[in-house]
């Protein structure tokens, strides 16, 4: 069995795993600079705030009627949301 030449594996091992008679070969791929820390949690709050919403339109399937308080924490939801994407857009055009 051959095996393939590539970058050694993210967690220190040789990045080379055998399985079966086959040979799988893991590889980084960067595209431009790697993102900092702050753009990548940004991007994670981000997703769970539109989890939040996600969870408050199934809440008020099929019709999507709001009543106040559920109108209040959508409203507080898309603020949160809006702030977090320009903060990661801040973080990813420097």
């Amino acid at each position: 069995m051959q095996e393939m030449p590539g970058p050694a594996h993210p967690a220190g091992s040789s990045g080379r795993i055998l399985f079966g008679t086959y040979l799988i070969q893991y590889r980084q791929y960067y595209v431009g600079e790697s993102m900092s820390k702050r753009a990548v949690d940004m991007t994670f709050q981000a997703i769970y705030t539109l989890t939040d919403l996600r969870v408050l339109l199934r809440e008020t399937a099929p019709s999507h009627d709001l009543d106040k308080d559920q109108r209040v924490q959508a409203e507080r939801l898309l603020e949160n949301l809006e702030r977090q994407v320009m903060s990661l857009k801040q973080e990813m055009l420097k």
